[in-house]
């Protein structure tokens, strides 16, 4: 059983699983009798914790849609014919969107990368070599393959100066499942930091599982302010802020590791687009100043290669990693394909890859932000040389729901910000243009098609 699990959707990821299973029983796909996959074998099909299974089989058995048999497992009930249109197909659901993909020509949405810069000969050929190492093809390590984890210790010391041995290295589908792997080490009370605005997916996430979420203002972050709420645990992405665009500053990172070391807090550091940097040099990771042990390095390679790979990682400070390992939580990240990447950067192709993504990407970005001078009466652009979106901050009057309907009306899709923002921003309007997706031609025709939707 494959089921569709869209981690960009705000809806919690138990809820799909539910969701689907259930039309399918609905629906009479799936029959009176069957029995459903176990839930470790649902967890690994679908790349989810196993208590993301338990919470949607829950429900289904909650709602008498599944019955439980102690020993034997899940197995779907009998639930009688349903009038017609009782549950409305996802076709349907579809054309109630207010944008379909299907009216966009020009995907400027953030989180597009270049598809066809990827290295598809390459990846091929390691891929194939992984398959055929001995061990490919069995369950794995719970915290990730050996080759992988010693392979990152030295990209990320070289690139980013953290500091990190294979056994504090967590590989995992993305970080929406690390930060989730890191719950059962932090108690219920735990209070979260998050900066608003931020990556909604991850408060949406803690809040599904009971946690409680504080609300950081970005701009006016501050560690007194994190003291005064009674953070334990904060989320920050300091070297590339989402998304909003700027880096904390040094003085604000010191006071972050002194605010973290002495109250015991421990700081969640997202380091999501730090390889796609334009100008200047890189800015350090928090982790390398960090000397007590109190953050936990997140990244991914979603940016800097592929996001459809799902491959994310993160460094644990001393002392937790065995915590972590007491929660037997599985690796859901494919064998053959942690092989194939370890091999891919220990013979220097991801340090390469980067450079020369980054040399193409920073020349998209200076065309798109000639394109758009035309449009500065209207449209102020504002850019911090980094990641693969520049922020559009509307000057004309209009909400964001009418400029995102002009835009794909015009065949151009572009992101509102509201949607990360816990307390709405009333005074402006803005959007992000990701550049990633499309070549330099694409771009002045969706820029064209902007300026004759909105001038």
């Amino acid at each position: 059983m494959l089921i569709p699990i869209d981690r960009t959707d705000i809806m919690p990821l138990y809820e799909q699983i539910y969701r689907y299973i259930r039309a399918r029983i609905e629906e009479g796909e799936l029959k009176a009798g069957e029995a459903l996959p176990s839930r470790r074998e649902m967890a690994s099909l679908c790349g989810v914790a196993i208590i993301t299974v338990e919470n949607a089989y829950a429900q289904l058995v909650a709602e008498g849609f599944v019955r439980s048999e102690p020993k034997r497992g899940f197995f779907v009930e009998s639930i009688g014919h349903l009038p017609p249109k009782a549950f409305a197909s996802s076709s349907e659901a579809e054309t109630r969107q207010p944008v379909t993909d299907k009216a966009i020509l020009y995907d400027c949405r953030f989180g597009r990368i270049d598809e066809g810069a990827f290295p598809h000969r390459l990846w091929r050929g390691f891929l194939q070599d992984a398959l055929e190492k001995t061990g490919a093809l069995q369950r794995g390590d719970p915290q990730g393959e050996l080759p992988l984890r010693q392979a990152l210790c030295g990209y990320l010391r070289r690139l980013r100066g953290v500091e990190a041995d294979p056994s504090r290295i967590v590989i995992g589908p993305g970080l929406e499942w690390l930060i989730l792997s890191l719950l059962p080490l932090f108690p219920e009370t735990a209070q979260f930091g998050i900066e608003d605005p931020g990556y909604t997916p991850y408060r949406k996430l803690l809040k599904s599982y009971g946690r409680t979420v504080v609300s950081v203002p970005s701009r006016e972050w501050s560690v007194s302010e994190a003291a005064r709420r009674g953070i334990s645990v904060l989320y920050l992405s300091p070297s590339h802020r989402f998304p909003l665009g700027g880096v904390l500053s040094a003085g604000q990172r010191r006071e972050a590791l002194k605010w973290a070391s002495a109250s015991g807090a421990t700081i969640l550091e997202d380091d999501y687009d730090s390889e796609l940097r334009y100008r200047g040099l890189p800015i350090p990771s928090l982790q390398s100043m960090d000397s007590d042990g109190r953050v936990v390095y997140l990244g991914s390679f979603s940016e800097s290669l592929a996001p459809g790979l799902r491959i994310g990682y993160m460094a644990l400070p001393p002392g937790l990693p065995e915590r972590w390992r007491e929660s037997r939580i599985a690796c859901a990240v494919s064998v053959p394909s942690q092989l194939a990447l370890a091999a891919f950067i220990r013979e220097g192709h991801m340090e390469r890859h980067v450079a020369k993504m980054r040399t193409l990407y920073r020349r998209r970005r200076e065309t798109l932000l000639e394109l758009l001078k035309p449009l500065e009466a209207r449209v102020a652009v504002e850019d911090d040389g980094a990641g693969l979106f520049v922020r559009l901050r509307l000057k004309t009057a209009g909400t964001e729901e009418e400029f995102l309907r002009l835009a794909a009306d015009a065949g151009v899709g572009l992101t509102g910000i509201s949607q990360f923002y816990d307390v709405p921003d009333d005074k402006h309007v803005r959007l992000l243009f990701g550049f990633g997706g499309l070549r330099e031609n694409e771009l002045r025709d969706a820029v064209v098609r902007l300026k004759t939707a909105w001038l």
